[in-house]
């Protein structure tokens, strides 16, 4: 069996103790700083070369933040507040 505080505990045995909590969230902190390094500067604007645009997803998790991004970002938000 797996010990508290991996990411493996918190996956796939669904513990949720603060150990495995903060492992998770490390990992999942690093994958998204990973996705955020390989952004690139367009014209004052940071864009992820590789997201599909014009999603959440790529606004949240890969921080595009071109105008298809931000355009589907700010709809989703309005959608839920209504």
């Amino acid at each position: 069996m797996s010990e508290h505080g991996t990411v493996s505990m918190y996956t796939n045995r669904a513990c949720r103790c603060v150990e495995c909590k903060a492992a998770n969230a490390a990992v999942q902190a690093a994958f998204r700083s990973a996705r955020r390094a390989e952004r690139i500067d367009v014209a004052g604007v940071l864009v992820h070369p590789t997201a599909r645009h014009g999603t959440t997803t790529a606004y949240n998790a890969y921080g595009c933040r071109c105008a298809a991004c931000k355009t589907s970002h700010n709809t989703a938000r309005w959608a839920v507040a209504r």
